[in-house]
């Protein structure tokens, strides 16, 4: 009780504190104290029983012996962490803002507050909080990547792309932040023109960013890697025009990162010729072969191939599986 006080506001408790023995509690009134049951301190012989019934597992513990040393700031990142898992987005928030005013260096607690703010779909508190967490740690990718994504999804995408710029000064060993500098394009266009200008930039910043990818050391294998692995270029598409020739350049840039990084794997194998009356292989591998929208009409592509000629093999890589499946 005296910590959920303490919680809820500036109370200066000055008597002593009190424990009061629970008796037995029927399962409503388990449910409604488990709610004020911040956290549990860990005594030499505790009522396993008890706390079974209570369901207490996702509630923080801590041994009575250390509990004196941990700081408040940590007791309440805990709680904070404990209402995020538990998607209750708005008691969350509140505590993450609590938890910045006693240790406001911590990048986590920024990132976290915004996933509340976005949960709750209040985007330009998300955005204020990413912002206020990269004035505290500039260079911080887990803050500098979210708010162009999420910047670029609700249409900001000139804010979008000047955070990108930013990013790339504070990180420019992060190949992450170079593609969204040059590739960036909207989901929606207001105009032709706008499409047009979009796609000239694109065009440009794809040939910019080639010249300037280096492959030279692990260290820059590696950065690329992870770049091309954190986002595509899925929304060139949506400008409804031919991308052939951009997506070979790009597929190119990325075939010489995999090779780079995984010589061994683009060693040109040699194809054998079916035999007579044998069939062609293909196979499909795909992270979205589960409940997906895009998998859905996908699928048709599988069903109604020409299943005479041609021999199906699906590959799943993704750990949703469902009926799809």
């Amino acid at each position: 009780m005296a910590i959920n006080l303490l919680l809820a506001g500036n109370f200066d408790i000055t008597a002593e504190c009190e424990i009061s023995l629970l008796e037995d509690t029927s399962e409503l009134e388990r449910e409604n104290l488990k709610d004020f049951i911040h956290i549990i301190i860990i005594l030499p012989h505790p009522n396993l029983q008890t706390l079974a019934l209570f369901q207490v597992k996702e509630i923080p513990a801590y041994d009575i012996k250390n509990f004196i040393n941990i700081p408040l700031s940590q007791v309440i990142l805990d709680l904070c962490n404990r209402f995020f898992e538990e998607r209750k987005w708005q008691i969350a928030s509140e505590q993450y803002t609590k938890h910045i005013q006693i240790n406001s260096g911590n990048p986590e607690t920024y990132w976290w507050l915004s996933q509340c703010y976005r949960n709750l779909n209040l985007s330009d508190k998300c955005f204020s909080t990413l912002k206020e967490g990269i004035q505290m740690q500039p260079s911080d990718p887990r803050l500098n990547f979210p708010l162009i994504i999420d910047l670029r999804i609700s249409g900001r995408n000139q804010e979008a792309i000047i955070s990108a710029e930013n990013a790339c000064q504070l990180l420019p060993d992060d190949y992450t932040f170079q593609k969204l500098k040059y590739l960036t394009v909207p989901t929606i266009y207001d105009d032709q023109e706008e499409t047009t200008f979009y796609r000239y930039r694109y065009t440009e910043g794809l040939q910019k960013l080639i010249q300037q990818t280096s492959l030279k050391s692990p260290e820059e294998q590696g950065n690329a890697l992870a770049g091309i692995g954190r986002l595509t270029n899925f929304y060139l598409s949506y400008q409804a025009k031919n991308d052939v020739d951009l997506q070979r350049q790009y597929g190119q840039l990325v075939h010489e990162i995999m090779g780079a990084n995984f010589p061994k794997w683009v060693v040109p194998l040699s194809m054998p010729k079916p035999q007579q009356q044998e069939r062609i292989r293909i196979g499909y591998a795909s992270h979205y072969l589960h409940s997906y929208t895009g998998t859905l009409w996908l699928t048709r592509w599988l069903r109604y191939c020409d299943h005479k000629n041609f021999e199906i093999y699906c590959y799943y890589t993704g750990n949703q599986p469902g009926p799809i499946t």
